[in-house]
């Protein structure tokens, strides 16, 4: 698979299976990254981190050395930052980035340090994407830096949602269940292959259905949509390229 495969874009509704998905994700990953780091603005997902750590309103108030942040991730390797929503966050995701990719290799074929970022709307903010985070998605496959971004907002005409560099870089992205409208329709005119979301039914946790999504790889032009038969078992419906070989 292509170094460029591990770009990840995942977006849907509150309630619609995101972060089940996204715990999958991350347990498949386990062990194939050297490097492993999570931002979330609470403990969810810190389960999957061996080292832990909280920076609120007082450390964000800190200028955080890329150098410094490398060599905390380098003897950790596995570490989950809670960070607050607020001033200081583009400062710290900035030396974030370039922490992370100077730990990385030049045109290695293996992933050096993977990123995932949940509530991405709060840390790579539209048209206040920090550097280093833009420079790991415009070059982090060429160093070994794959990125996952995690979302319930997209196309909204607020500033409370995602940079375009999140999901315009991304080669693969998986789409949930999602009700809003002008959220369905960018959904669809930026990756047309994939049908309107507005049709992919919720999970029911009282009888424990899982929901439906879709799963694109915009390298192969290839995905299916993950759907649910009427007695409740689960078939693949192939889009894009499929059609077509």
């Amino acid at each position: 698979m292509s170094r460029q495969a591990f770009n990840m874009f995942i977006t849907g509704a509150s309630g619609s299976g995101k972060t089940t998905y996204l715990h999958e994700v991350i347990q498949a990953g386990k062990g194939r990254c050297v490097f492993d780091v999570c931002v979330n603005a609470s403990r969810q997902l810190s389960e999957f981190y061996t080292h832990r750590y909280y920076l609120g309103a007082e450390q964000l108030s800190k200028r955080y050395d890329p150098a410094k942040l490398a060599r905390l991730i380098k003897a950790q390797r596995s570490v989950h930052f809670e960070v607050a929503p607020g001033d200081g966050v583009y400062e710290f995701m900035d030396a974030l980035g370039q922490a992370c990719m100077s730990l990385g290799q030049f045109e290695t074929r293996y992933c050096i340090v993977r990123i995932t970022v949940d509530e991405a709307q709060n840390y790579l903010a539209k048209n206040h994407m920090p550097p280093g985070m833009k420079r790991v998605e415009a070059e982090g496959r060429k160093y070994g830096v794959d990125i996952i971004k995690v979302t319930p907002v997209f196309g909204s005409t607020s500033d409370d949602t995602v940079d375009s560099a999140a999901y315009k870089q991304a080669t693969r992205v998986a789409i949930f269940p999602m009700g809003e409208q002008r959220q369905r329709e960018r959904v669809m005119q930026t990756w047309p292959e994939i049908p309107d979301p507005g049709t992919f039914k919720y999970p029911n946790p009282q009888t424990k259905t899982p929901g439906e999504y879709a799963v694109y790889d915009r390298l192969t032009g290839r995905g299916v949509v993950a759907r649910l038969a009427p007695d409740g078992s689960r078939y693949l419906e192939k889009i894009g390229a499929w059609r077509q070989a």
